[in-house]
Order: C-alpha cells, then sequence, then structure tokens
C-alpha cells in the first residue's frame, strides 16, 4: 500500500538533508553526522511559548535543518515564514517548496535561483499552485515553451505562457492551441496590435476575441475608432462588441448606438459613457427598457428632473438610480421613510445623515434591508444600543453591534443579548476583565465564550476555568493562555480530553516532560506536537529507531536527518508510514539506490527511483532490481543510449525491455511484443511506443484478440485513411464502431455502411450518415439485406414527412426483405396496400398488409389479394361489420375459404356475449386459473336454442379470492355447441391487479363487464382486433388498470424451469412503447398516468426493431420531433 506518501506535508522534504552535505559524507566517520547538545537558540526558536518569542529567536538562528524543521512543523505561519526568510541552502528551499504548506512554499520558491531545483519542482510537485510559481521563476525561454506545449496542467501552462518572450511563439500557441483557456492567455500576452486586430476581427472563438479586444483596449490602449466601430457593429458577441463600446469616444457614434443599437445592453453602456444632458434626458423619456433608462438616468445631474423620474418612473430600479442622484436631506428622508418601494428606501436609506430619520426608520420600516442601509449611518450611541439589542433582525442588530464603542453598552451587549454573534462582537471589544470572566464561564455559546478566554490576561482566572470548564474548544482556548509548565505538563499527562493534552503539550518548553509525552503519550497528536518540540537530535533518533508504536517511530522520523538511521528505517521498518517518510528524508542517491534494489516494499523502490538521476545507478537497478516496476522505472529515467544498449543486452523482464526499446526507437521489436506478450499491461505499453508506425497500429486495432490492445492502437491512429480501413476491416464491434465515430466524410461512412466487415459496424456506420439520398442509393444497391434494412431504418428517420424514398425503394430494391422493411414505413396507405394485393413477393404482402389500417383499404385488400393468408390477415384486421357482411356475401367462387373468414369474423362481432348468457341461465359455467396469460373456462348449454357465444375481448374474470388476480380476456373466443355436453375453452387473458398473486388451477373465476370503464372496454377490443404481442398487451392492461410506471411493468419477467429467482423482464422498452401508443389511441390521458414521468426513459431504450411510427409518435408527444399528423394514431397496431 502506498497511501503512506501522503501522511504529513513535511513527508517528502527531500532536500532537507542536503543541509547536511557539509558534514555528511557517507565515506566520513559516522560520529561526524552526530550533531551538537542543541543551544538555548535553538531551544528557544523551537518551544518558546509565544510566536513572537520565537520568531526573535528564528532571526537570529543559522541552522539550516532548525529552519527546515520550523518550516515543516511550526503552527504559526509568522515562525514559518521567517524561518523561510533564513534558509539559504537552495536544495532545503526546493525541499521546502515540494512538501511544505503553501504559505512557505512560495516564499521559499522567491528564494530559488537555481534553474534545475526549480524545473525539478514543477515537475515533480503535486500542488499546480506551486508548480506555477516555479515556472514564473524560470528565465530559460525553451524551458517555458516547453511547460507552455507540453505540462498537463492547463494553470501550469499560463504561468509559462506570461513568460515568454517570443511574440512568434505566443501567435503559434494562439493560433494552434485547441483549448480555450490556454488560447486566450497567449492572446492575453501578446503585443502586436495587429496580430491583436486580425484576432479580435475574424478569430471563431468568442472569448479569444474578447481577449484580443480587452489587450488593445485596457492593456495597450492601442485600438483605434474604426477598429471599435467595426467590431460594435459585426461581431455577433454581445460581451466582445460592450468591451468594444467601452473605449469608442465617437460622440456622434455613441448617440447613434444608444438611440438604436440592439441588444438593450449596447444602448445602455453607450448612455454610461454620454455626458451630454439632453440625450440622457431623451433617452429617460423615450426608452422602453427599464435598463436602459436607469442607466441614462444615472449620468443625469438635473436634481429637478431626477426628482421627477424618482416619483413618476414606472420601474422601482430606475426611481432608485434617480434618488441616488439626490442630494436634499428632506427629499432624501421622504423618500427613505414614506415611499412605497423597499429599493428606493433602500438607497435613500443609505444616503441620509439625519439621525432623527434614521431613528424613525429603524423603528418603523419593516424591511430589513432598509434597515440595513440606516445603520450604517447611525452615530447616536444610544440608537446603536438599543438597535443592537433588540432589532428583529440579525444583520441589523450585528451592524449596530460593530458601530458600538461604549465599554457599558458593550457589557450590557455580552451579557443580554440573545444573539451569539452580537456578544462576540461585544466581547471582542470589551477590556473589564471582569465581564470577560464572566462571559467566559457562563456564556451558553462556546465560540463566545472562546473569544471572552483569548482577552483574559489573569492567570488565576485562566487556571480557575480550565478545571471548571466542560467544552473542548473553551479548554483549549484556556490552555494557549496557560504559561505555567508544571500545570501544562499536568494537562498533557492527565487530561481526560485528547485535545486539550495536545494543546497543552504545544505550549510545554521543558525538555524532560517534551521527551516523556513523546514516549508515553497515548493520542498521536499530543505525540506529535511533543516531537516537534524536542530539540536533541539524539533523542529523535531513539524515538525514531526503538519506539514500538509506529506514530511516534513517524513523527520522530520526519525530524530525522541522518542517513545511517534513514536508511534502516526506510528498509525494514514494519509500518509503511514509517518507511515512507524515512525514504522522504533521504537525498543521497547511493543510499537511494540501495532502497531502490533491494527494498521488499514495491512502491517504496519504485518512489527511491524517481528521486535518482545517475545514469549509471539507474542502469544497475534496472539490469539487477528487485522489482520488474521500478526497473522499468529506472530505465525510462536513462537517457544514455550507450547504457541503453548495454542494458538491452541482458536477459530483461518484457516491461523493462519494452521501456529500453523505446528509448532505444527499436519499433520492430516493439511490434513483435504487441502480438505475442501475454500480459496486457506490457501489450499496451509496446502499442503506446508505436508513434511512427500507422500499418502496424491498422493491424493490430482491426485483429488483436485482446480488447484493451486493439483500442490502445487504435487510440494512436488519427489519419482518416487508416480509420477508413479500420471501420471496413475490424474483426471487433467495439474499435470498428470507434473508428465510425471518427470518420465525418459521408461518401466514406456509406462504404463503411456496405463493407464492414462487422455488421453492427456497418450499422453505426449508416446511422451517422445523415443524407438520405445516399441512404436511399445504399438500400437499393447493398447485396446484404442487413444492410439494406438499416439503410431503410436510418432513412425513414430521416425523412419523416416525405414516403417518396421509401416507396422507390419498396418498389425497385432487389431484396425481398429491404423492400419490407421501407414497406413497414411508409405512412402513404394507399401505396402500402397496392403493394399489398399486387406485389410478387409474399414476404412484401405481408409487411404491406400488416402495415394497413384503414378498414376500406383492408376490405380492398381482401377482394383483391392474390395470396389466401394475405386476405386472410386483411380480415382479421377489419372491425366494421358493413364490411364484413359485404364480404361474406358476395365473394368470387375461388375464394370461398376467405369468404368463410369474413363469416368467422362477423360471426365473432355478432355473437351473444357470454356474460348475458350466465346472466339468463342459458348457460353454465366453470372457470378456472392457468396462468398469467390464460384462463381455462368449462361451458356447457342449458338451453338447446343456443347455438354458439362469444366470450369477448374485455371480459372481466373476477377471482373469488381476493388475493388473486383479476383477468381480462385479451382474445374474442367463438364457441359453438353441438351437444349440452360441457367443453373446455382455453382463453387468452391478462391480468388486471398486478401485485396480486398469479392464478392457479384452484382458483375460481366470475365473468361480468368492466364497471363504467368505457375506456378499458375500448382498449380490450383494441388488443382484440390487432396482434401486438403478449407483452405490449400486458403492459396496456396494466396502464389502465394499476396505473404502472416502468420499473412496475418490470415485475412480469421470464424465468427457465428450476431458475433460481431473478430472470429477464418481459415488458421492455419497446413494449412499453407500444402499450402507450394503444392507450393513447383509444382516448386514455397517459399524461394523467405514472408510466408518462418514464416516457423519455422510454423513448431512449428504444431498439432498433421497434416500429418507427411508434418512435415517431412517442417523440412528437415529448415535443423531439417536427413531424406532423403523429400526436395520436390513426387506427391498428404499428
Amino acid at each position: 500500500m502506498h497511501v503512506q506518501a501522503s501522511f504529513s506535508r513535511l513527508a517528502i522534504i527531500v532536500l532537507v538533508l542536503c543541509i547536511l552535505s557539509v558534514a555528511n559524507s557517507m565515506t566520513a566517520d559516522r560520529t561526524n553526522d552526530q550533531q551538537d547538545v542543541p543551544d538555548s537558540l535553538t531551544i528557544a526558536a523551537l518551544t518558546a511559548r509565544e510566536p513572537a518569542a520565537r520568531v526573535a529567536a528564528v532571526q537570529k538562528l543559522a541552522d539550516q535543518s532548525v529552519l527546515a524543521r520550523l518550516t515543516a512543523h511550526d503552527e504559526s505561519r509568522e515562525v514559518r515564514e521567517a524561518a523561510v526568510a533564513r534558509v539559504t541552502d537552495q536544495a532545503v528551499l526546493a525541499g521546502i517548496a515540494m512538501s511544505a504548506g503553501l504559505d512557505v512554499a512560495f516564499s521559499a520558491i522567491a528564494g530559488i535561483t537555481d534553474q534545475n531545483l526549480l524545473a525539478q519542482i514543477a515537475e515533480r510537485t503535486s500542488d499546480v499552485s506551486v508548480a506555477a510559481a516555479a515556472v514564473r521563476r524560470f528565465t530559460d525561454q525553451r524551458a517555458l515553451e516547453r511547460v507552455a506545449w507540453s505540462t498537463a496542467d492547463a494553470f501550469v501552462r499560463e504561468a509559462a505562457i506570461a513568460r515568454i518572450a517570443n511574440p512568434s511563439v505566443l501567435a503559434d500557441i494562439a493560433r494552434r492551441e485547441p483549448g480555450a483557456r490556454i488560447r486566450q492567455r497567449a492572446i492575453g500576452a501578446l503585443s502586436d496590435p495587429s496580430v491583436l486586430a486580425a484576432i479580435a476581427l475574424t478569430d471563431a472563438s468568442a472569448g479569444a476575441r474578447l481577449v484580443a479586444v480587452l489587450k488593445l483596449t485596457e492593456y495597450l490602449k492601442a485600438a483605434d475608432q474604426s477598429l471599435l466601430s467595426r467590431i460594435i457593429s459585426d461581431d455577433s458577441d454581445v460581451g466582445v462588441r460592450l468591451q468594444a463600446l467601452k473605449y469608442l469616444t465617437d460622440s456622434a457614434e455613441l448617440v447613434r448606438i444608444a438611440r438604436t443599437a440592439q441588444p438593450w445592453q449596447l444602448r445602455a453602456c453607450a448612455l454610461e459613457r454620454i455626458t451630454d444632458q439632453a440625450v440622457l434626458v431623451r433617452a429617460v423619456e423615450t426608452e422602453t427598457d427599464p435598463l436602459v433608462r436607469e442607466a441614462a438616468v444615472g449620468g443625469i445631474t438635473d436634481k429637478a428632473f431626477l426628482m421627477g423620474v424618482a416619483v413618476a418612473d414606472k420601474e422601482d430600479l430606475v426611481r432608485g438610480t434617480a434618488v441616488r442622484g439626490l442630494t436634499a436631506p428632506p427629499d432624501l428622508a421622504r423618500f427613505a421613510t414614506t415611499d412605497r418601494s423597499e429599493y428606493v428606501r433602500e438607497t435613500a436609506a443609505y444616503r441620509v445623515r439625519d439621525q432623527r430619520t434614521l431613528s424613525r426608520i429603524l423603528s418603523r420600516d419593516a424591511a430589513e434591508s432598509v434597515r440595513r442601509a440606516a445603520i450604517q449611518n447611525v452615530t447616536d450611541p444610544s440608537l446603536l444600543a438599543r438597535v443592537a439589542e433588540s432589532d428583529k433582525a440579525a444583520a441589523v442588530r450585528r451592524g449596530a453591534a460593530v458601530k458600538i464603542s461604549d465599554q457599558s453598552a458593550l457589557t450590557r451587549l455580552a451579557r443580554r443579548s440573545t444573539d451569539a454573534t452580537v456578544r462576540a462582537i461585544a466581547v471582542q471589544k470589551l477590556t473589564d476583565q471582569v465581564v470577560l470572566a464572566r462571559v467566559a464561564e457562563s456564556d451558553a455559546d462556546p465560540a463566545v465564550r472562546v473569544l471572552a478566554v483569548a482577552r483574559i490576561s489573569n492567570p488565576s482566572v485562566i487556571s480557575t476555568l480550565v478545571s471548571s470548564e466542560q467544552t473542548t474548544d473553551v479548554r483549549v482556548a484556556l490552555v494557549r493562555q496557560i504559561t505555567d509548565d508544571a500545570v501544562l505538563a499536568r494537562l498533557a499527562e492527565g487530561d481526560r480530553n485528547a485535545a486539550v493534552q495536545a494543546a497543552a503539550t504545544r505550549r510545554i518548553v521543558d525538555q524532560p516532560t517534551l521527551q516523556r509525552l513523546a514516549e508515553s503519550g497515548e493520542h498521536a497528536d499530543v505525540v506529535e506536537a511533543a516531537i516537534a518540540r524536542i530539540a536533541d537530535p539524539s533523542v529523535l533518533v531513539r524515538l525514531a529507531t526503538t519506539h514500538r508504536r509506529w506514530e511516534v517511530r513517524r513523527a520522530a522520523t520526519s525530524h530525522v536527518f541522518d542517513h545511517a538511521t534513514l536508511l534502516p528505517l526506510a528498509m525494514t521498518d514494519p509500518s509503511d508510514a514509517v518507511a515512507s517518510m524515512a525514504l522522504a528524508r533521504i537525498t543521497q542517491p547511493s543510499v537511494l539506490a540501495e532502497v531502490a534494489r533491494t527494498v521488499a516494499r514495491v512502491w517504496l523502490s519504485a518512489d527511491a527511483v524517481r528521486r535518482i538521476s545517475d545514469q549509471a545507478i539507474l542502469a544497475d537497478i534496472a539490469g539487477t532490481g528487485r522489482h520488474a516496476d521500478s526497473r522499468a522505472a529506472a530505465a525510462k529515467r536513462i537517457d544514455d543510449r550507450a547504457v541503453l544498449e548495454a542494458l538491452i543486452k541482458n536477459d530483461l523482464p518484457w516491461s523493462v525491455r519494452l521501456t529500453v526499446l523505446d528509448r532505444l526507437h527499436d519499433a520492430a521489436a516493439v511490434v513483435d511484443a504487441v502480438w505475442n506478450s501475454d500480459n496486457e499491461r506490457e501489450r499496451i505499453a509496446a502499442v503506446q511506443q508505436l508513434v511512427d508506425d500507422p500499418t502496424a497500429l491498422v493491424k493490430i486495432a482491426t485483429a488483436h484478440p485482446d480488447a484493451g490492445t486493439r483500442m490502445a492502437a487504435f487510440e494512436k491512429i488519427t489519419e482518416s485513411s487508416a480509420l477508413l480501413a479500420i471501420a471496413k476491416l475490424a474483426n471487433y464491434e467495439d474499435v470498428g464502431n470507434a473508428a465510425v465515430a471518427k470518420i465525418t466524410d459521408r461518401a466514406a461512412l456509406a462504404e463503411v455502411g456496405r463493407s464492414a466487415a462487422e455488421p453492427n459496424v456497418s450499422r453505426t456506420a449508416l446511422k451517422r450518415v445523415n443524407d438520405a439520398a445516399t441512404l436511399a442509393d445504399v438500400a437499393k444497391t447493398a447485396t446484404n439485406p442487413l444492410v439494406g434494412i438499416a439503410a431503410v431504418e436510418f432513412l425513414a428517420d430521416l425523412a419523416a414527412q416525405d414516403d417518396s424514398r421509401l416507396i422507390d425503394i419498396a418498389r425497385t430494391a432487389p431484396e425481398d426483405a429491404v423492400r419490407a422493411a421501407a414497406v413497414e414505413r411508409i405512412r402513404d396507405e394507399p401505396v402500402v396496400a397496392r403493394l399489398a394485393s399486387t406485389d410478387a413477393s409474399e414476404q412484401v404482402q405481408l409487411a404491406a398488409v400488416r402495415s394497413t389500417f384503414d378498414q376500406v383499404l383492408l376490405a380492398d385488400i381482401a377482394r383483391t389479394a392474390t395470396r389466401d393468408d394475405v386476405r386472410r390477415i386483411a380480415i382479421g384486421r377489419i372491425t366494421d361489420k358493413a364490411l364484413l357482411t359485404g364480404l361474406s356475401g358476395s365473394w368470387r367462387p375461388a375464394t370461398g375459404d376467405a369468404r368463410n373468414e369474413a363469416a368467422s369474423r362477423l360471426a365473432v362481432l355478432q355473437a351473444r356475449d357470454l356474460v348475458d348468457l350466465v346472466a339468463d341461465g342459458s348457460v353454465e359455467l366453470e372457470s378456472a386459473g392457468s396462468d398469467i396469460r390464460t384462463i381455462d373456462v368449462r361451458v356447457r348449454r342449458r338451453d338447446p336454442a343456443v347455438v354458439s357465444l362469444v366470450i369477448r375481448a374485455g371480459t372481466y374474470f373476477l377471482s373469488e379470492t381476493p388475493s388473486v388476480q383479476n383477468m381480462l380476456v385479451r382474445r374474442s373466443v367463438i364457441v359453438t355447441f353441438d351437444s349440452n355436453e360441457w367443453m373446455q375453452v382455453p382463453v387468452e387473458a391478462a391480468c388486471a391487479n398486478r401485485t396480486r398473486s398469479i392464478p392457479t388451477a384452484r382458483d375460481r373465476f366470475t365473468p361480468s363487464r368492466p364497471a363504467n370503464q368505457l375506456l378499458l372496454e375500448n382498449l380490450m377490443v383494441e388488443l382484440d382486433a390487432f396482434e401486438f404481442g403478449y407483452g405490449a398487451e400486458q403492459a396496456a392492461v396494466w396502464i389502465a388498470t394499476d396505473d404502472a410506471d416502468y420499473e412496475q411493468l418490470g415485475l412480469l419477467v421470464r424465468r427457465f424451469q428450476f431458475q433460481i429467482p431473478g430472470g429477464s423482464r418481459v415488458i421492455d422498452f419497446d413494449d412499453a412503447a407500444r402499450a402507450m401508443w394503444i392507450c393513447d389511441r383509444v382516448g386514455i390521458d397517459l399524461e394523467r398516468k405514472r408510466i408518462w414521468g418514464d416516457a423519455r426513459k422510454i423513448l431512449e431504450g428504444l431498439t432498433p426493431t421497434c416500429e418507427r411510427r411508434i418512435r415517431l409518435w412517442l417523440e412528437r408527444r415529448l415535443g423531439k420531433s417536427k413531424t406532423d399528423g403523429l400526436s395520436t394514431p390513426s387506427c391498428g397496431p404499428p
């Protein structure tokens, strides 16, 4: 685990160790690393209680290691700043910049002049603001250009751009950079007026134009009036035009703009620049836009005119601006106290100085904003005190309290105010120690007590309070006032509260006490606070190496500088946190190399490698290191070609070998690695190196069996011909579709659609063609029916109002499947009906008859179609009894079967109803459950005169068990009697109570008609007349009877026998859309149903197989389509 790299903000003061270079050579006697016993100056800098005392000591201190500790650990910013100001060692400053808080990091960078160190900071720090500060110290223009072009973070790049002096480089960035923010920064750094003028006039980006105009006007003062006029009149962006207008000086042009320009912002801006009173007065009198009038009023100086506007204008905004121009106290008092508008009263109140008027406002005005404005000008102490105590608005009370200086009034507020913030304001101004003590002891708000404690100077009061106070924050504030080491030690060692212990520890000066706390403190905060104040290095080493608790060892390690101590800690300490801290303190390359080569922790080894730049050491790690990741990291940092060539001769892991090959630019070996390595990470790493071999990348992208490797290769390709090849040749959908997404040429997309090796890639390409003529051509010429059908589908979506191309395809395409797909999407029913009767293809005829809904046209198909199955389907879709009567009685002799079909269909519509026959006793019935789709009905006649009956769609079978679903008949059934025996009749049904149990053979039902539910009956008749499919039909019933939403429709799932709970939902997005379509057709108000809340989700989830007219209808209902005539389906199913 590598989380320990973030344990402390000083964790990588990688630097601080460099300060020991004077006496820390690894070949010297280790005794030379021992530091002297700390002197009084060091102890004072580390342990003095008051920041001022520590600052005074720091200002005399020269010990770089102690100064480094202070910059990292001291809680006072003043001390940290003073310490960093005394550091002179460049490496130490670099370490501070990369690991300390931002407050001293910037100060450290300001002291660094070494360009290499600045570059390292910019490269390695994780804080972009620190990196940017380092970049701002660069003097090397080439380094700045490199950062401006290649660094990932925009903030750092901006810092570099600001330092670039070469105008051609800046112009190049402004021209080529794709990111708007960086472009604008580069434009802002330009100083050539002609270049800026060209950008201001012609750049496509409004942001870029605005920056150019800003630079020309506000910084260079170089924009001529003709350029500004041209921008104002021609630019499409209001912001750009306004910026130019701010610097237009031509009076006549300003007047013209003020009178006629659009939008209103331009007129308002022009009026703000005009001083001619007549023009301004005319604008107030004639302008209809209140914001423009307000701009004009702001420039008028005539008090009488302003008074008239303040009284008569209909807009409060304009009246308020007029009041702002008044100066007479009576006028201001009048508006502040009597005006109907809160805004006008507030504006006037801000300008009132008369204390009696202000008192009246504060006493009587109900608007808080007005009273808040009035309090700003109150000087009467008694009025301030009254308002601070009693005003009902907190903001007004607090505004008054801030202005009070009288100690008696402050005392009263501190003791009596119900507003904690008011009490806090008063406490911060109080000087009476008795009152402060009383507040510190008894105020209900801990924050107020803390403020009081901070102002108490009496030690005995502090001691008393600290023993009686219960709130942690208050006790900590009290501890910060204590100076007695004995009291502090007692609190640090024995207090029950960890925060109080830590606060006391941070005040202790006595070194033995601090050592004792470091060794035995129970809480991490206490231990760290104690260690931070220990001045003896030998004590820190002992704690870092021998203490049983890792928190203590890590805290002590953060203050150790001895490499002989740090190395074993990094290598063997059982705590990752301690090891990470130790490594962060090591600076000597040979010691870092030892860690990188041999340490057991992989992440620690890699961290050590990133700290090494010596080529020989890196080569040794890459060749013989313990971990492949750190070996590869080492190889990546090698620049010396001779070292790399020697290294590649060794037996290396793939990751290391690939890295070396990349450094040597050996493309053939890299390609071999892509195809032969068993490790996906290594394959992808190899692909990343194939920058200059598009042929190899195309082959990998189209044919490599591993998806990650394919996509890695694809992402390296940008050339259009290569993308086309991938889209056509790819054996895998993922990369093929990704290539199609990058192709914009219509002809190329059509080519992919016709010939792609992967069918889904072909569909994706055709969907992106977005041209009706091209899609029609593909549909008529495609040799693959699936391609032609996809082209028809997308053509239909594209040409929703024009059937001409679809009709042409239906008549002339060579593939029957393509012609049938076109027929299903034609809206002209007479054309479709003719195809149903006359087309030579059975597939086309069947598609045509199923796409015909008009009853007369269906009857015509039944008369004229050449195929029996087509005639049979047409008859089955007719509900008009007159048409059926005609068809059954006057038929040509050759079509007797069809005549019988018509007669049977008519019989269904005319037969006596089961419910009526059961009710009058003519028929006896038994009905039982079967499953969610059917009811088992047994029926026999009692009256011999009953020859037949119909169980009509819409018949309600009511369950005799309340917990079992009621059922609705979906298909009408004719029962013909030839005896008085029982007859078994299975009836197709739908569940009408979604949450109840599914019927079983034990459940019994009684037939009836839905009471007062005409829409439900109409729905079931619709389902009977047309085949919609079970999922859509059940969904329609649940929408009507149970008001089900899409999630609730998912209750119905499909499972295999013996399958554990789960399964796939039966009613999908397509079924839900069909159900909504059916309900809308029969008059059910969908927008009052829960399903309407899911309509957009359903539309977005429709599959390519969903019928076109369903999609178009739903888009229309949702307002997403401009297609007319589809708000309600005309008849029949899609």
